[in-house]
């Protein structure tokens, strides 16, 4: 499951190295990529999109599954784990450390920050505002600009090719759902998501990027609450935030053996 904002093209430079005996499905979260929008009104947080994973896995009547998840896709592996132990036989998680929580003092206004007052004002501007429309050259320029990572600009014109909308001769918008932009907190305290994280019974793989905004300065990862899964392996590697992008053989090397049953060392 893919990042926020992003879509199921973000796994196309990794999944062609994973195990060929698998099975593997990637979606488009809801408001993203090819993905209806979600009814007015709804929040699109970690745990409504928890459940959006849940409702494909009982489309596909799954009873038991591996997960892998990038940055948002990863946060909702580990809620899934934890709400359902008995579903998720392995996890992994790439460039994610549940650490931007909310803050047990500041809870009513946060909530009203990020969730009230940011909701009406995107669902404002969505009713009333026309959408910008730029050529596809001009949107790939501006998805690159806006991730800060080393992803090649054929990754982005697959990515953009994805989140797109043509509605004249070089002339797009943006596919995806306003309500992506509530990036906030994650609505758990840190001793809540310490105590979902001792839920998780499944071997997890946690894979980080070195360079990664998410991991600097290494020192979090002491404190992360992924910390009290107890059967968690972290390995911080060379690249940023999209090391699935950049650096897929990389990953490949420590999800293969992971996800094939043999055993991967901690560092």
């Amino acid at each position: 499951v893919h990042g926020g904002s992003d879509n199921l093209e973000t796994f196309a430079q990794l999944l062609p190295q994973l195990p060929a005996n698998q099975y593997y499905v990637c979606i488009d979260l809801p408001g993203h990529g090819k993905s209806s929008h979600a009814d007015k009104g709804y929040i699109l947080d970690l745990v409504w999109c928890t459940f959006a994973v849940k409702r494909v896995i009982e489309y596909f009547r799954w009873s038991k599954l591996y997960y892998l998840g990038h940055s948002f896709g990863g946060q909702i592996g580990f809620l899934l784990s934890a709400f359902y132990p008995e579903l998720v036989l392995k996890l992994v998680i790439i460039d994610t450390l549940m650490d931007y929580h909310i803050c047990e003092n500041i809870t009513a206004r946060t909530t009203r920050q990020y969730l009230f007052d940011t909701l009406l004002k995107l669902e404002k501007r969505s009713s009333l505002d026309k959408a910008p429309t730029y050529s596809f050259e001009e949107f790939v320029q501006k998805m690159k600009e806006a991730r800060l990572t080393e992803v090649s600009d054929s990754q982005i014109k697959a990515m953009a090719d994805r989140n797109l909308m043509k509605i004249g001769p070089d002339q797009y918008k943006f596919s995806n759902d306003q309500r992506n932009k509530l990036f906030g907190p994650i609505f758990f305290t840190c001793k809540q998501l310490e105590c979902i994280a001792r839920e998780i019974r499944c071997p997890t793989l946690i894979i980080l990027g070195k360079d990664s905004t998410n991991t600097k300065p290494l020192e979090k990862l002491n404190h992360t609450p992924l910390q009290k899964i107890r059967n968690a392996i972290f390995h911080v590697i060379e690249g940023d935030h999209d090391i699935h992008l950049a650096r897929p053989k990389a990953v490949a090397r420590l999800v293969v053996p992971f996800l094939s049953g043999e055993i991967v060392s901690k560092l």
